[in-house]
């Protein structure tokens, strides 16, 4: 028998606020391997609404990515003098675009007399803003009836960032210098315990260049700012990933969060760092004479380096002079001021001056401009 609701059992969801974010009550967050969650075990708590360590409130409250949301499930024999046996619960998860429902937890109550309320706990954290549902099943037995009642319900909440980051990157002779600035959108005054940006230490040496935050209050809809000068220890391609900003903090209801930004990265202008030249090119060639050449391909700037760089010759672009390769197209990295060869066949349709058509470079999934190649075709 299957019930939307029941005049036996009674379900909510209550918030835990606990009196310090350090409590025991903070359990330890497994993750959910493809799903964007993470929950602790479940422990029984008391049924008094208020102790030393936390404060029990009917309102579900605001939830934050990150943050470590610590609820109370409230199951209730509200019945006239039954008793419900083998009370199974078990929560799922679901939020937008989920594929295959997650299982947070099933746990079990052996017996709960009339008037009896059992209450335990659990903490949820999610890892990006959406909207979520808990959804509950709970099955019991009556003595009476040969087959188990099943009753549901279902708690909606909308987690979104507790934290705002922007960042603006700047180009240094020796590095780059990030400003990363913070605002607190939550509805709750916060402690920030640590800013840092993450950073490949291989590729860079963070210098943080703005004071050393304090330990005060990080009050709604403040702002603040955070600066960073970031020095290349070798050289670096033309796609950069920087790192991220990782932020942990705790509220003044108890709960901590933790919380990274988007990659911070940067992207070198392309625009005609290279260069194509033949090597020793003739003062003419010769119309419809086949010739082998060396192209030479010249990394002119004096800090950019290409990784993965290749060449792909297109033939539909190809209309007075058509090129082969001989070779093999593919670059690797090119350093500043470095050049590498591919050699080619090069075959005149069209007499006069012609530029080397149909000739495309990559560095990575970056396509690269560079200066062209023109020859003399006599005619």
């Amino acid at each position: 028998m299957a019930r939307r609701d029941s005049n036996i059992i009674e379900i909510k969801l209550e918030r835990i606020g606990k009196k310090r974010f350090d409590s025991e009550l903070n359990g330890e967050l497994k993750s959910l391997p493809g799903h964007p969650v993470s929950i602790s075990s479940q422990w029984p708590i008391p049924n008094e609404l208020s102790t030393p360590d936390y404060q029990i409130s009917p309102s579900f409250g605001k939830m934050y990515v990150g943050e470590s949301f610590t609820c109370c499930l409230r199951i209730s024999n509200i019945s006239q003098g039954v008793t419900l046996e083998r009370v199974i619960i078990a929560c799922q998860l679901k939020y937008t675009n989920v594929k295959n429902i997650p299982m947070l937890f099933q746990t079990e109550i052996q017996k709960l007399q009339a008037d009896q309320t059992k209450r335990f706990a659990f903490s949820l954290q999610v890892d990006r803003p959406d909207t979520y549902y808990l959804s509950f099943a709970i099955t019991f037995n009556l003595k009476d009836l040969p087959e188990p009642i099943n009753v549901g319900k279902l708690f909606k909440f909308e987690a979104k960032n507790p934290l705002e980051m922007s960042n603006t990157i700047f180009k240094a002779e020796n590095g780059f210098i990030v400003q990363c600035r913070v605002s607190n959108t939550t509805i709750y005054p916060m402690h920030l315990n640590s800013v840092e940006l993450l950073s490949n230490k291989q590729l860079f040496t963070v210098i943080p260049l703005h004071e050393q935050p304090k330990a005060d209050m990080f009050n709604c809809g403040e702002i603040r700012s955070y600066l960073y000068h970031l020095v290349e220890s070798v050289q670096l391609s033309s796609f950069v990933d920087l790192g991220v900003l990782s932020i942990t903090w705790h509220n003044t209801t108890g709960d901590f969060g933790h919380l990274e930004s988007q990659p911070l990265t940067y992207t070198f202008k392309m625009d005609k760092i290279l260069k194509l030249a033949i090597d020793n090119k003739p003062k003419n060639f010769e119309l419809e004479m086949p010739v082998q050449v060396n192209l030479i391909i010249s990394n002119i700037s004096s800090t950019f380096m290409l990784d993965n760089a290749r060449i792909e010759l297109q033939d539909s672009l190809m209309k007075n002079v058509d090129l082969y390769s001989m070779s093999s197209t593919a670059l690797g990295k090119i350093l500043p001021l470095e050049s590498k060869s591919v050699t080619m066949a090069l075959f005149p349709k069209v007499p006069g001056i012609q530029i080397l058509e149909g000739i495309k470079i990559y560095s990575g999934t970056n396509t690269c401009e560079f200066e062209p190649c023109q020859i003399y075709v006599k005619p």
